[in-house]
């Protein structure tokens, strides 16, 4: 499992404000209520962040892995995750201020990771992190 204060330290050392995506700790409690009535943690996991943009589309980030609702909530255990891109941005089709997701890569397939707009870098950083620590 991640250290979750170092997660944190480095969300909040972007000194940016978000709409949709906060700290799970300081987060609204209607909208934290709304995503653990659809997610279940294994033993000692627990969430850090979360994006809410509304009820079919969020994701939370917890010390063991990514909850992601879409179409159904997946969960995308960090030992399972192989990279993390921008794929559109490294194939030069979008401008970097327009990205809205993070692909996540796994054993089992690729993911969109909504994000909101100008929120990409952090997040990016943030589980290229996760993912540089389960590997080592």
């Amino acid at each position: 499992m991640i250290n979750s204060s170092l997660i944190e330290s480095k969300f909040l050392r972007s000194k940016r404000k978000f709409n949709f995506t906060k700290l799970w700790r300081e987060g609204n409690e209607s909208i934290r209520s709304s995503i653990l009535d659809k997610i279940v943690f294994d033993t000692g996991e627990f969430p850090i962040i979360y994006y809410f943009k509304d009820d079919s589309l969020w994701w939370v980030l917890s010390n063991g892995s990514i909850h992601v609702k879409t179409q159904s909530v997946q969960k995308l255990r960090f030992k399972d995750v192989k990279r993390i891109g921008i794929d559109p941005l490294l194939s030069g089709d979008i401008n970097k201020k327009e990205i809205e997701s993070v692909q996540v890569y796994t054993n089992h397939g690729a993911y969109n990771l909504p994000v909101e707009k100008f929120s990409w870098p952090i997040i990016f950083e943030i589980l290229q992190f996760v993912v540089k620590k389960m590997i080592n």
